[in-house]
């Protein structure tokens, strides 16, 4: 019995417009695993299985006023289609002002093909918790996670600064 592979020519709005050009899929194999950035409070490898724990997942930050400073935190990328990559990458996570494109702050992790003990098969999927922080927030509004890997953005995350108007404690009438 044939199968027939399923490719995408749907273009995702995360991947840089020149990685797109003349690409049919995110991925080249099937079942496809886009890239993820996910926000913590905490991020945890484990030693030995490698299992990745991320505790308190955020995806805005909600402040009482401006400026406001963060806590430490973790963006937690994942990173697939390891396939045609040098088995020696840079990976770069820079917070950024949504509109302006200006950087807040920028974490670059060295990775190696052999990190974790792991063979860098076309489905493998490189687990990276970045610490990020503390960070001065100036204003509320839009934000960017934007992920790069030997300085060619692969994907970002958009999230929203909030600020709270509202009295935490309301008194009982």
């Amino acid at each position: 019995m044939k199968t027939k592979k399923l490719r995408s020519k749907r273009k995702n709005k995360h991947f840089a417009p020149e990685l797109q050009a003349g690409i049919t899929s995110i991925m080249e194999f099937d079942p496809a695993c886009p890239p993820a950035i996910v926000f913590c409070d905490q991020a945890v490898v484990e030693q030995g299985t490698q299992k990745l724990t991320m505790v308190g997942c955020f995806g805005a930050f909600n402040v009482p006023q401006f400026p406001f400073q963060t806590a430490r935190f973790f963006v937690c990328v994942f990173i697939g289609n390891l396939r045609g990559i040098p088995l020696e990458n840079d990976v770069t996570l820079r917070i950024e002002q949504a509109q302006t494109a200006h950087p807040l702050s920028g974490t670059t992790i060295h990775i190696k093909g052999d990190f974790a003990q792991i063979s860098l098969l076309p489905e493998s999927v490189i687990q990276l918790p970045i610490p990020v922080g503390p960070l001065t927030l100036q204003y509320p509004g839009l934000y960017k996670a934007v992920l790069l890997v030997n300085g060619n953005i692969v994907a970002s995350r958009d999230f929203r600064v909030n600020v709270i108007t509202a009295n935490p404690n309301p008194q009982p009438s």
